[in-house]
Protein backbone atom coordinates (compact mmCIF):
# COMPACT_ATOMS: atom_id res chain seq x y z
CA UNK A 1 0.00 0.00 0.00
CA UNK A 2 1.33 3.70 -1.04
CA UNK A 3 1.33 6.33 1.33
CA UNK A 4 -0.78 9.15 0.14
CA UNK A 5 1.48 11.93 0.09
CA UNK A 6 -1.21 14.64 1.16
CA UNK A 7 -1.87 13.08 4.30
CA UNK A 8 1.70 11.94 5.07
CA UNK A 9 3.98 14.37 7.41
CA UNK A 10 7.55 14.93 8.23
CA UNK A 11 8.31 17.80 11.10
CA UNK A 12 11.28 20.39 10.68
CA UNK A 13 12.75 22.62 13.76
CA UNK A 14 15.30 25.22 13.33
CA UNK A 15 17.16 26.83 16.44
CA UNK A 16 20.01 29.16 16.86
CA UNK A 17 23.10 27.93 18.03
CA UNK A 18 24.31 29.59 21.27
CA UNK A 19 24.98 33.22 20.98
CA UNK A 20 23.85 33.97 17.48
CA UNK A 21 21.96 36.52 15.92
CA UNK A 22 18.40 35.00 15.16
CA UNK A 23 17.87 34.34 11.75
CA UNK A 24 14.85 35.02 9.03
CA UNK A 25 14.06 31.38 8.09
CA UNK A 26 12.54 30.28 4.64
CA UNK A 27 11.20 27.39 4.10
CA UNK A 28 11.44 26.43 -0.05
CA UNK A 29 11.61 30.08 -0.22
CA UNK A 30 8.71 31.01 1.79
CA UNK A 31 9.36 32.48 5.58
CA UNK A 32 8.79 30.19 8.37
CA UNK A 33 9.24 30.11 12.49
CA UNK A 34 9.27 33.21 14.79
CA UNK A 35 11.98 35.09 16.77
CA UNK A 36 14.46 32.92 14.57
CA UNK A 37 13.36 29.31 15.31
CA UNK A 38 10.98 26.67 14.25
CA UNK A 39 10.28 24.06 16.30
CA UNK A 40 8.43 20.76 14.76
CA UNK A 41 6.58 22.55 12.31
CA UNK A 42 4.45 19.75 9.99
CA UNK A 43 6.01 19.76 6.04
CA UNK A 44 5.30 17.59 3.06
CA UNK A 45 7.63 14.85 2.70
CA UNK A 46 8.72 16.13 -0.44
CA UNK A 47 12.60 17.42 -0.96
CA UNK A 48 12.89 20.93 0.52
CA UNK A 49 15.66 23.77 0.58
CA UNK A 50 15.67 25.88 4.24
CA UNK A 51 17.11 28.46 4.59
CA UNK A 52 18.54 30.53 7.52
CA UNK A 53 19.31 34.67 6.65
CA UNK A 54 20.71 37.13 8.63
CA UNK A 55 22.12 40.79 7.90
CA UNK A 56 25.42 40.17 9.42
CA UNK A 57 26.37 36.72 7.49
CA UNK A 58 24.16 36.27 4.48
CA UNK A 59 22.61 33.13 3.80
CA UNK A 60 23.13 29.76 4.52
CA UNK A 61 21.19 26.94 2.96
CA UNK A 62 20.57 23.33 3.12
CA UNK A 63 18.64 20.98 0.66
CA UNK A 64 17.29 17.96 1.61
CA UNK A 65 19.43 15.05 -0.21
CA UNK A 66 16.20 12.96 -0.27
CA UNK A 67 12.38 12.43 0.15
CA UNK A 68 11.77 12.87 3.72
CA UNK A 69 9.81 10.14 4.98
CA UNK A 70 6.63 9.99 6.92
CA UNK A 71 6.67 11.10 10.57
CA UNK A 72 10.52 11.86 10.27
CA UNK A 73 12.24 15.00 12.13
CA UNK A 74 14.53 17.21 10.47
CA UNK A 75 16.55 18.91 12.71
CA UNK A 76 18.63 22.21 11.68
CA UNK A 77 21.14 23.86 13.58
CA UNK A 78 22.77 27.43 12.47
CA UNK A 79 25.21 29.69 13.10
CA UNK A 80 27.53 32.03 11.54
CA UNK A 81 28.93 29.91 9.56
CA UNK A 82 26.22 26.91 7.83
CA UNK A 83 22.89 25.42 8.51
CA UNK A 84 23.50 22.40 9.54
CA UNK A 85 21.54 18.77 11.04
CA UNK A 86 21.56 19.26 14.71
CA UNK A 87 24.04 16.82 17.11
CA UNK A 88 24.00 15.05 19.91
CA UNK A 89 26.25 18.17 21.54
CA UNK A 90 23.68 20.73 19.78
CA UNK A 91 20.88 18.95 21.28
CA UNK A 92 22.38 18.98 24.86
CA UNK A 93 22.54 23.08 25.11
CA UNK A 94 18.73 24.19 26.09
CA UNK A 95 17.11 25.97 23.26
CA UNK A 96 17.35 29.71 23.48
CA UNK A 97 14.52 31.82 24.68
CA UNK A 98 12.48 33.22 22.87
CA UNK A 99 11.50 36.08 25.47
CA UNK A 100 15.49 36.66 25.48
CA UNK A 101 16.18 40.24 25.42
CA UNK A 102 19.62 40.93 23.74
CA UNK A 103 20.71 44.74 22.91
CA UNK A 104 24.21 46.08 20.89
CA UNK A 105 25.93 48.99 21.75
CA UNK A 106 28.50 50.66 19.32
CA UNK A 107 31.98 50.92 21.32
CA UNK A 108 35.41 51.68 20.11
CA UNK A 109 38.29 49.28 21.74
CA UNK A 110 41.88 50.68 22.41
CA UNK A 111 44.51 48.65 21.09
CA UNK A 112 47.66 47.89 23.61
CA UNK A 113 51.30 49.07 22.74
CA UNK A 114 53.00 46.57 20.65
CA UNK A 115 49.46 45.86 19.22
CA UNK A 116 49.90 45.45 15.39
CA UNK A 117 47.05 47.82 13.43
CA UNK A 118 45.64 51.00 14.56
CA UNK A 119 45.30 52.41 18.16
CA UNK A 120 42.16 51.26 18.58
CA UNK A 121 39.27 49.55 16.84
CA UNK A 122 35.30 50.51 16.49
CA UNK A 123 32.67 47.44 17.03
CA UNK A 124 29.45 46.01 18.21
CA UNK A 125 29.36 45.14 21.92
CA UNK A 126 26.18 42.17 22.32
CA UNK A 127 24.81 41.50 25.55
CA UNK A 128 22.11 39.39 26.62
CA UNK A 129 21.11 36.43 29.61
CA UNK A 130 23.60 33.88 27.36
CA UNK A 131 26.06 35.81 25.53
CA UNK A 132 28.16 38.79 26.16
CA UNK A 133 30.21 39.65 22.10
CA UNK A 134 32.67 42.80 20.88
CA UNK A 135 32.46 41.95 17.44
CA UNK A 136 35.10 44.68 15.63
CA UNK A 137 33.75 46.25 12.13
CA UNK A 138 36.85 44.91 10.96
CA UNK A 139 39.58 42.44 11.55
CA UNK A 140 38.79 39.24 13.45
CA UNK A 141 39.86 39.93 17.18
CA UNK A 142 36.43 39.97 18.77
CA UNK A 143 35.89 38.05 22.09
CA UNK A 144 33.01 36.08 23.05
CA UNK A 145 32.06 35.01 26.73
CA UNK A 146 29.70 32.71 28.58
CA UNK A 147 28.01 35.42 31.24
CA UNK A 148 28.51 33.38 34.21
CA UNK A 149 32.47 33.58 33.54
CA UNK A 150 32.32 37.41 33.97
CA UNK A 151 32.73 38.79 36.94
CA UNK A 152 31.91 42.58 36.84
CA UNK A 153 31.01 44.72 33.94
CA UNK A 154 32.12 47.88 35.26
CA UNK A 155 32.49 51.94 34.56
CA UNK A 156 36.08 53.23 34.75
CA UNK A 157 35.43 57.01 34.15
CA UNK A 158 32.41 58.45 32.53
CA UNK A 159 32.91 56.83 28.92
CA UNK A 160 34.94 53.68 29.32
CA UNK A 161 33.36 50.00 30.18
CA UNK A 162 35.25 47.22 32.00
CA UNK A 163 34.31 43.88 31.76
CA UNK A 164 36.52 41.42 33.84
CA UNK A 165 36.13 37.83 34.10
CA UNK A 166 38.68 35.39 36.53
CA UNK A 167 41.83 35.77 34.60
CA UNK A 168 41.36 38.72 31.66
CA UNK A 169 40.37 42.24 31.31
CA UNK A 170 38.79 44.17 28.52
CA UNK A 171 38.06 47.93 27.96
CA UNK A 172 35.73 49.58 25.97
CA UNK A 173 35.00 53.31 25.04
CA UNK A 174 31.53 54.66 24.68
CA UNK A 175 30.21 58.29 23.10
CA UNK A 176 28.81 59.16 26.23
CA UNK A 177 27.94 58.61 29.94
CA UNK A 178 24.97 58.06 29.30
CA UNK A 179 25.35 54.88 27.04
CA UNK A 180 28.20 53.79 29.15
CA UNK A 181 25.24 53.99 31.69
CA UNK A 182 22.65 52.13 29.62
CA UNK A 183 24.94 49.03 29.22
CA UNK A 184 25.46 48.61 32.94
CA UNK A 185 21.98 48.89 33.55
CA UNK A 186 21.66 46.29 30.92
CA UNK A 187 23.59 44.16 32.14
CA UNK A 188 22.73 44.30 35.52
CA UNK A 189 19.31 43.33 33.98
CA UNK A 190 20.92 40.16 31.95
CA UNK A 191 22.60 38.83 34.64
CA UNK A 192 19.73 38.30 37.04
CA UNK A 193 18.38 35.62 34.28
CA UNK A 194 21.18 33.92 33.89
CA UNK A 195 20.71 30.09 34.27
Amino acid sequence: MTENKNKARAYLTVLPGRGVDRANLLLDGNPIGKDGQVTRQPITIDQHKVAARASRWGEHTLTTDKYLANGENLELVYDGSELRKMNQKDKSVPPPKPQEETRKFNVSHPHKIGFIGRGKCTGTLTISSSVVQYMPSEGDHGWLWDPRSIVSITMDGEKTIVIKTNDNKKEYTVNDAKDARAILEFWEKARKTIK
